[in-house]
Parts: structure tokens; C-alpha cells; sequence
């Protein structure tokens, strides 16, 4: 894993060589010991060990810091996922028992061990456990009795005790119907609450603590192969790796879509025996196998197929049976082999990988609830309001990543990138005393000294928001006799004007819609992102698939949702009126080339023409009719044709349609025109060749449907769907979906009788979603008084085979 730019002194590979065989390992997450790691013997008897080592980096040489006895092999080992020092320094093992260690040089002291059989001094063993990351206070441990059980520990902070830590058992689940091999804390919901197990009956299930009535399956293997491991996405709750036994593969899963593998990891040539996510990035993963591989992928492009590894490491002289992520230090990654522990340099994959801000790319920047959408240039300014961002240190750095603004001038900033925002209301509470009650507070306009110049001249001189709110707190006569509540409140609606942390997101699919759908929502024909799901799932898109798409005014979203599911065999024919097609979503959601070219844009006059001329199709009266809007719609200059110059008719090749004798031109059949001049003369041969844009991409999706019909139609058109429906519906194979959406209802009342009418279209549905956010939080909840209107209106149906009445 060589990687360019780094001092010729650091090396890419450590190596150490432990007493014994090695099974277990992690890394320690305190910064001030980064190469730091615990790892556990595998010997077959009652006595294992356990050694923390230690690297230093002077001398480029582990060391063990200290050694201990554990009974029986360690089948995990975890440090507590305290980066700030806040807790002991605690290390934890699961074998036999679940025991808590402090940690020291050279003495390692056991703290406690945690007995869920209060009838017995022996309990099942242990498979596994995980340490809840937001709350260091819980563990979960896995059992082959089919249990989990999760732990309350209670820590202190005096050093000079004995048994300083203990435990207790919050909770106890049967959690599947045989063994459970594995269990893992996931992020989503606050990143306490909700974990998954895997187990030997083959499931993946989801529980959440708070509702153990009932559990998620999100995963069965279609074989009930046993689940070994388990491991969630560090950046992105929603996914999710697991393994079977003795399988060369590994599934990636989407708690979203349960039951349906988004993609394979299979280029390993043996069975896998580790799985780690990346803990700075969201599209990386590393597996590790008796093949002696480590292999890095990149799975930005799911749920597209994932062909081959960013990045390989083979282990020549065993087989990988550990592999561990640093979740401090994400350029490094470790591996056990036989007695061998080491740990690789990958800090190229940080560099080189798409997952981070590029140059070109569109960027989200997240300032609390607020979202703005913004373009990377080298030396690209964004406002969020009245405030000027410099975002040249972005560039190179991970998406995700958290910034602080720091000011450089009058409401201009500059980025810090920094571990996280912190929040005003948190920390200038803390020792601040409140009232009982607010019966002697008056709303007098005269509780704040400060004058309203005085406040714009704290902010103009470069303060941080803390300070100002800080000011804000001593100058007023009546923040500290109102209620904590109120004092909270007030705080939070500072925090909002005075927030100055920033979080550079991934623009997806939801995002960018979103943001569209705030800043005017007329723009997309209020096309919310509820309805662009239901577009897509009633449209049945599958990876390797071909569709028609009509868009006209809404910037893309439908196209842009349409490309994002398509596969290295699908394509997407992107059919809109005028000239230029609108694609505004699609250049944000930041598709590689090769994605890309799956998408054909392509003007509905100029398809129609090539497709009904050149086949001299009988059937062509609703192309004529929409020919003849197309032409219409030129000539009008309306949307998507804006500052085109006068049309100019031209004669055309004589067909059996009268009304395609003539034709209007745009400034594209003028330079076809044109180009078809220098054709003819002999002596720009080297112009022979070279065609308009415009014209490959037509002949392009001319020739794909003249071979093949498309799997679904789509029409999102401002303009009346009826025409353009049925110019492209003898496109459409037979048991295919049509999708049709508008913003109001009377254009697909009118095409529901007349697809009625026809007799070859079926099921047909007109429907309006409605949809209402909700506020969820501890004895807060209700539905948000402000909503939209309406998110418009769908109209689906599927074409058959139409009866041939003759022969009955």
C-alpha cells in the first residue's frame, strides 16, 4: 500500500511478532497514545494473554507495555470509545465472563467481572460485545445461549481504588432462535439506542431499546447460513456488513430496503474472516480473509455492482484472521496474522478518493437546519446570509468533515476544521444560576444594556459567537431570574443567529431536492421528495434497464433520481423540450463520467423526426401532434429555449406526413445545416467526420429504440401530457410501467379516460400524497404546524398486449 507524497522516514508497514498465536486486536482511541493496541492470544488452553503494545515512532518499533493472564482465548477486545479522556482508561474482553481492565505501564488491573447469571458462577460464553460510542456507559455482549444482554457500567474517576468500576444488567433479550455470533451499536437514532445482531439461524435483526417488544428483521440468508460478523458503516447509519460462514463474500445491506442485499463484495478466493468500515469516510470498507488479503473497496457507486478493490495487501505468510480500522487514526489499518500483528499506511486512499471535496464538485453546506448547495472552485466564496466563507481549506478533505468559522474580517470567515460542533446553549449554562419561576420578569424592552450598534459592533470586531452570547447573558437584568427552561430557549434562539460551525456534506439525492424544494418550490413543479420516491418505485427501475424520461421544469430531480439506480447496463433517455435540457440536479449530485454516459439527453422534435422518417412509421399521428408543439413550443421561446434567435425554415426531404415538409429550425439544424455545406465540399475532409453533440446523442438513442423498447416510461411535463404520451408510449414494451406527474389535476383526469378509452392500458391510479412532518422528541412531540400544500399529482397504469378481437 505504497502511497505518494510521504517523507521517505515514515514507513508504510509495521510490523510486530507477539509469543503466540494472535486472534483478537484493536486500537486504542485516545489521542495522546495513537498507536496504541490490545491484543488478545489464541492458545488452546485455560491460559490465554492479553498484551497492549505500543509504537514509537522515534525508533519505529513496537514495544509491549504490559501483559496478563485471561482465562480461556479472547473473543473481542475494545478499548472504551472515550477520545477526550473523560473515563478511566478502560479496556474490556469477552470470553468466558465479560471483564473490564484499567489499563497501565507495566501493570494492567482488573476492574470487574460481569455475571448475567445471578443462579450461577458460570454462564454462557461469549461470542462477542460492542461499546456504545455516544455512551461509553454501555456494552452489549453476544451469547450462544441466543441472548444479548446490555450493561450499565458506573465509572469514577479516582485512580487509587480498588474495583472502581462495576456493572449491572440494564436489559436481556432473546435475540434469535439460535446462537447470536455478533451484536454493534448503530448511529442512527441518537447513537444510543439501536443495535443489531447476527446469529446462526442466518438473520440480521435491529432492536431498539427503547421498544423490546418487538425486534426488525432486516436480513435472512436465503441458505440460513450462520452470520459470523457484523459491523455498521461509521459515517452512514443506514448501512450495514455482515459475513456468513465459511463464505468467499461480503454482503452489504441497507436497513432501509430489508431483505435485499445492495451489493457483493466477492473478490476474495477464500472464505472472509474480518470486516471494517472506514471511520472518515462512508463509501469505504476493508475485508480480510484466509486468502492472506486485505482488500480496500470503494462502494460509492452502490447500488450499482462493485467489481474490483481501490486498493490489495497480501499477507504472504498466513491467513488474515483480524482486521481493525483506526478510529483515530484513519490512514492506518491493522491485521493479524499467525503471531504476527501489523498495521499498513492507506493514507493515498484519503487523498486520491472521491469521498472527499474536489475541485468541480458540489458541495452541501449544513449550518444547523439550514442547507445551501454551492460549487468548488479553487478559490470559491459561499454567503450563508450575510456571511462570507472562504472554503479553499475544504478542498482534499473528507465529506462530513465539521469546520469552524473563525473571522478574518467584517462577516468574512474562514474554515477551521475542527472535532465537531459544540453547542452555546451546553456550555454557558453550566454554571449559570436560574429562577423558580418568571412572575417577575416584564417584557419592557429594557432587560438588555447593550444597545442594538453596540451588539453589530461586537460581531463587526471579529468575537466568536460564544463571547457575544456570553455578553449578551451579563448585560441582561433578567436571564438569570428566568426559569432553566426559558433560560434554555432563550440560548437556542441566540445559538441560531450566532452558530459558527459548519458541516460539509455530500450532496444526495434527498439533500438536493430538498434544498430546490425551500428556495422555490414553483421551480420543480412542487415535486417533493415523497413523490419523486413513489416516481421511481412505480416506475420499477432495475440496474440494467432502459427508460424514457420527459422533463420539462423541474431542473433535473426526476432525471437525476432515475440516473442514481441505473447500473453499468442501464440507460436513461432524457427526452425535453427546446434546446438545452435542464440538469441542474444531475451536475450536483456529482455522477462520474461513466455514469454519466449512461444518461442520452436528447430534443423530442429532433427524436421524432429521426424515428418517424427514417421508419416512415404508419401509426404517426400524435408524433405530428407533438412535432408540431415542439414547433410551437420554439417558436414561443418558452421554457428551456430562452434568448433563441429567430427559426428559420428550411425544406426537408419530402415524407408521407405533409406536415413534416417544413420545419422550424433552432440555431442546431442551422449549424446542421451548415456542417452538411462543408460536408459537401471536398476540401474540409477532416470536418467529414465530426457531427454536433446533438446529433450523436439523437442517433445514439434512435439506434437503442429501434433494437429494444424501454422498461418504463416517465412524463413530468409542465406542458399537457396527453400528446407526449402517446408519441412515446409505442416505445414502451408490453407489462411496463407509465408513470405520469403534475402539479395539478385536470391534465391527468383528461389522460386517465383517454388511456381508459384504449384499452391496453391497465390499472390505472390518479393520486395525491400528503405528507406531514412530525417533531419527535422526549414529551415534545407533535405534528410541525407549517407543511406544503400539495406535492402534486401521479397517474400510473401499465401497457398490455390489446386483444385481437378478430379471432373470437
Amino acid at each position: 500500500m505504497a502511497v505518494h507524497g510521504v517523507p521517505s522516514k515514515r514507513k508504510e508497514i509495521y510490523k510486530y511478532e507477539a509469543p503466540w498465536p494472535l486472534y483478537s486486536m484493536n486500537w486504542s482511541v485516545r489521542p495522546d497514545k495513537r498507536f496504541r493496541l490490545a491484543l488478545g492470544s489464541f492458545v488452546e488452553e485455560y491460559n490465554n494473554k492479553v498484551q497492549v503494545v505500543s509504537l514509537d515512532e522515534d525508533t519505529s518499533e513496537f514495544s509491549a507495555k504490559s501483559t496478563f493472564d485471561h482465562p480461556y482465548p479472547t473473543t473481542k477486545i475494545m478499548w472504551i470509545p472515550d477520545s477526550k479522556g473523560v473515563f478511566p482508561d478502560l479496556l474490556a474482553t469477552s470470553g468466558d465472563y465479560l471483564r473490564v481492565w484499567r489499563a497501565g505501564e507495566p501493570d494492567t488491573r482488573l476492574e470487574c467481572v460481569l455475571n448475567n447469571n445471578k443462579n450461577s458462577d458460570f454462564c454462557a460464553p461469549l461470542t462477542s460485545f460492542d461499546w456504545n460510542e455516544v455512551d461509553p456507559n454501555l456494552i452489549g455482549t453476544s451469547s450462544i445461549d441466543t441472548t444479548c444482554t446490555i450493561w450499565g457500567l458506573e465509572t469514577g474517576q479516582v485512580l487509587g481504588r480498588v474495583n472502581l468500576v462495576t456493572g449491572h444488567v440494564k436489559t436481556q433479550l432473546i435475540a434469535h432462535d439460535k446462537e447470536v455470533y455478533d451484536i454493534a451499536f448503530s448511529r442512527a437514532g441518537g447513537g444510543r439506542d439501536m443495535f443489531a445482531s447476527v446469529g446462526a439461524d442466518g438473520s440480521v435483526r435491529m432492536f431498539d431499546l427503547r421498544h423490546l417488544e418487538h425486534s426488525t428483521i432486516i436480513y435472512e440468508d436465503p441458505q440460513h447460513t450462520p452470520l459470523l460478523r457484523l459491523a455498521w458503516n461509521k459515517q452512514d447509519p443506514n448501512y450495514l456488513a455482515t459475513v456468513a460462514m465459511d463464505a468467499c463474500e461480503v454482503i452489504i445491506l441497507d436497513v432501509r430496503v430489508p431483505c435485499t442485499p445492495v451489493a457483493r463484495l466477492n473478490n476474495h478466493r477464500a472464505c472472509v474472516n474480518g470486516i471494517a468500515w472506514a471511520p472518515h469516510s462512508s463509501c469505504h470498507i476493508c475485508t480480510a480473509g484466509d486468502d492472506h488479503q486485505a482488500l480496500i473497496w470503494d462502494i460509492q457507486q452502490m447500488p450499482r455492482a462493485i467489481e474490483d478493490p481501490i486498493l490489495a495487501y497480501t499477507a504472504a505468510e498466513g491467513e488474515i484472521n483480524q482486521i481493525q480500522w483506526g478510529a483515530t487514526q484513519p490512514d492506518w489499518i491493522a491485521i493479524c496474522y499467525n503471531k504476527a500483528l501489523e498495521i499498513l499506511r492507506a493514507l493515498g486512499l484519503c487523498s486520491m478518493s472521491s469521498c472527499n471535496v474536489r475541485v468541480g464538485d458540489y458541495v452541501v453546506i449544513q449550518r444547523q437546519c439550514y442547507t445551501k448547495l454551492h460549487k468548488v472552485t479553487q478559490k470559491s466564496m459561499a454567503s450563508l446570509g450575510k456571511d462570507q466563507l472562504e472554503l479553499d481549506t475544504i478542498i482534499g478533505k473528507p465529506f462530513w468533515t465539521t469546520y469552524k468559522m473563525e473571522g478574518k474580517g467584517k462577516r468574512l470567515f474562514k474554515l477551521v476544521e475542527c472535532d465537531g460542533a459544540e453547542s452555546l446553549a451546553e456550555q454557558l449554562i453550566k454554571d449559570v444560576t436560574s429562577g423558580t419561576d418568571n412572575r417577575n420578569i416584564f417584557d419592557d424592552n429594557a432587560s438588555q444594556s447593550l444597545s442594538k450598534d453596540e451588539i453589530v459592533g461586537l460581531r463587526d470586531s471579529g468575537l466568536s459567537g460564544q463571547e457575544i452570547v456570553g455578553q449578551l447573558i451579563e448585560n441582561s437584568k433578567t436571564f438569570h431570574d428566568k426559569t432553566e427552561y426559558a433560560q434554555k430557549k432563550y440560548l437556542l434562539k441566540k445559538e441560531k443567529k450566532y452558530f459558527e460551525y459548519v458541516t460539509i456534506r455530500k450532496p444526495t439525492l434527498r439533500l438536493v431536492s430538498q434544498i430546490m424544494f425551500r428556495q422555490d418550490p414553483a421551480k420543480i413543479m412542487w415535486l417533493r421528495m415523497d413523490t419523486i420516491s413513489q416516481i421511481t418505485t412505480a416506475a420499477g427501475i432495475h440496474t440494467q434497464g432502459t427508460y424514457i424520461v420527459y422533463e420539462s421544469g423541474c431542473q433535473g430531480l426526476s432525471v437525476a433520481s432515475m440516473l442514481n439506480y441505473l447500473g453499468e447496463d442501464g440507460n436513461l433517455i432524457h427526452i425535453h423540450p427546446g434546446n438545452i435540457p435542464q440538469k441542474q440536479a444531475v451536475l450536483a449530485m456529482n455522477f462520474d463520467p461513466q455514469h454519466i454516459s449512461k444518461l442520452i439527453s436528447v430534443n423530442m422534435y429532433s427524436l421524432l423526426r429521426m424515428l418517424f422518417q427514417e421508419n416512415k412509421c404508419k401509426d404517426d399521428e400524435p408524433a405530428k401532434d407533438v412535432i408540431e408543439g415542439q414547433r410551437k413550443h420554439m417558436n414561443d421561446g418558452e421554457e428551456g429555449n430562452i434568448n433563441d434567435p429567430p427559426c428559420i425554415e428550411y425544406p426537408l426531404v419530402t415524407t408521407n406526413s405533409s406536415s413534416l415538409n417544413k420545419t422550424c429550425h433552432s440555431p442546431i439544424n442551422v449549424a446542421e445545416s451548415n456542417s452538411n455545406k462543408r460536408k459537401q465540399n471536398p476540401s474540409c475532409e477532416e470536418n467529414i467526420a465530426k457531427k454536433p453533440r446533438w446529433e450523436q446523442e439523437t442517433e445514439k438513442a434512435a439506434i437503442l429504440l429501434r433494437n429494444r423498447k424501454v422498461d418504463g416510461l416517465v412524463i413530468v411535463a409542465r406542458e399537457y401530457p396527453a400528446s407526449i404520451v402517446m408519441a412515446l408510449l409505442p416505445f414502451l414494451a408490453v407489462s411496463r410501467p407509465i408513470v405520469v406527474y403534475s402539479s395539478v389535476r385536470e391534465p391527468l383526469l383528461d389522460l386517465y379516460l383517454t388511456l381508459k378509452s384504449r384499452g391496453d392500458v391497465v390499472g390505472l391510479r390518479l393520486t395525491e400524497t400528503w405528507l406531514r412532518s412530525h417533531q419527535v422528541l422526549p414529551d415534545r412531540s407533535h405534528p410541525d404546524i407549517l407543511m406544503s400544500g400539495s406535492g402534486g399529482y401521479m397517474l400510473t397504469g401499465t401497457l398490455v398486449q390489446r386483444r385481437d378481437t378478430s379471432i373470437i
